[in-house]
């Protein structure tokens, strides 16, 4: 059977993988690589090289539903029959190739296949592979694909480790510029807005150990800073609000990001917080960020009211790990000055960054510690602008603000 391929793998990297034929492979591949248009290549040529049942496994319905339906956009000329309910794919040959998540690995169990594609395997549960899918190949002795971006040293790097050496594996690790995709100035610019850790992990495709110091440069960025207002400045300020376990801290920063004002209280009514707040705004005229979620609601309503100048910031996973990456970066650029606040040096120190199972990266502080003056000192960094007159919205929006200071 004659084939015409969509897509052609460009020289260097992308060739190397298209070209592994060992009975399993594991690509450990950057973001942006084409490592999926590469594995639907393989995928799509041993389907119609032998006939059999095939699965492509993503770990979530969703995340499955994406190369589906390239698939079908792609390989129309190989394509006899679509099942659009089950996601399910027959080729002229007679194969078929279904599209799974594994959002329900249960769900997963009694199939026997011909070959598998395993999409963003880091991020899957690590019985997946051993106690699942790995029997369903065995009376065929079919052959899997693993492909994915490291997650950490997660049960994916325990399987690099064993394919190094096995004659039945072969294995490929590549950058994003690896791939012609990723142009040398957009490598530099990414690499640039990127924290350390993650552009090695998630571009570099590097197995790192995420966890550990997420703050560098901490004492390096320490100055006697604190200061009283001056009318020609602008300033900005960051509240975490907290009634009585945690703490309430409110964190001025200067348009250079030189803190200026520091006030951390526990176990203090509302009413007498925003009495504090109201203080502070009316000593430095600053713009405030503040955490919005639960209680913060009303206080940043009653805020509003009252005049201060305030911006919401609601706090998901996705969007404190953006504001905590913001001040990593802020760190790493040496663009900070702190005053020696010991609780505030401390709670830097200790803030830590954990790899969930499912790949999530989460920050906090760790269990029992307090991680207040740092989301504080976040929220004030995160809408300090880059030049005046710039401000960084909650939505994490530049907007122009020509009058605001004025």
């Amino acid at each position: 059977m004659q084939v015409t391929l969509p897509h052609k793998p460009s020289p260097g990297k992308q060739r190397e993988y298209f070209e592994l034929n060992t009975r399993y492979t594991i690509a450990c591949i950057g973001r942006q690589f084409g490592k999926t248009t590469i594995a639907l290549l393989r995928h799509v040529l041993k389907a119609i090289g032998k006939q059999g049942q095939y699965w492509w496994v993503a770990p979530t319905i969703a995340q499955a539903r994406v190369p589906f339906k390239r698939t079908i956009n792609d390989y129309k000329g190989l394509i006899k029959r679509v099942n659009l309910s089950f996601m399910e794919i027959e080729w002229i040959n007679g194969s078929v190739t279904t599209f799974k998540g594994a959002d329900n690995k249960e769900n997963l169990r009694g199939e026997t296949l011909h070959g598998l594609t395993v999409d963003e395997a880091a991020s899957l549960d690590p019985e997946l592979w051993p106690i699942i899918l790995r029997p369903m190949l065995a009376r065929y002795e079919g052959w899997a694909d693993f492909i994915g971006t490291p997650k950490g040293k997660n049960w994916y790097y325990d399987l690099w480790i064993h394919a190094l050496g096995s004659e039945d594996w072969s294995r490929i690790q590549a950058c994003s510029k690896d791939s012609p995709y990723f142009s040398e100035s957009e490598w530099d610019e990414v690499k640039r807005v990127t924290p350390e850790i993650i552009f090695r992990q998630e571009y570099e495709a590097q197995f790192v150990d995420v966890g550990g110091v997420v703050f560098r440069n901490i004492h390096e960025c320490v100055y006697d800073t604190l200061s009283e207002p001056k009318g020609n400045v602008q300033y900005f300020g960051g509240v975490d609000l907290a009634r009585t376990v945690d703490f309430t801290v409110i964190t001025v920063l200067n348009a250079n990001r030189e803190l200026v004002y520091f006030d951390r209280f526990q176990d203090t009514a509302w009413s007498v917080q925003k009495r504090r707040i109201l203080s502070v705004y009316e000593k430095y005229k600053c713009l405030f960020c503040i955490d919005s979620t639960g209680v913060g609601d009303p206080i940043f309503d009653d805020l509003a009211l009252a005049g201060v100048r305030v911006q919401a910031y609601k706090f998901t996973n996705p969007s404190k790990r953006q504001l905590i990456e913001n001040l990593i970066l802020t760190f790493e650029e040496l663009n900070i000055k702190l005053h020696n606040i010991e609780v505030l040096l401390y709670e830097l120190s200790i803030f830590e960054i954990e790899q969930l199972v499912s790949g999530t990266i989460r920050y906090s502080a760790p269990a029992g510690k307090h991680d207040d003056t740092v989301i504080s000192l976040a929220l004030a960094n995160w809408i300090t602008p880059s030049f005046a007159g710039d401000i960084i919205d909650a939505g994490g929006d530049r907007v122009m603000t020509g009058s605001m200071y004025d």
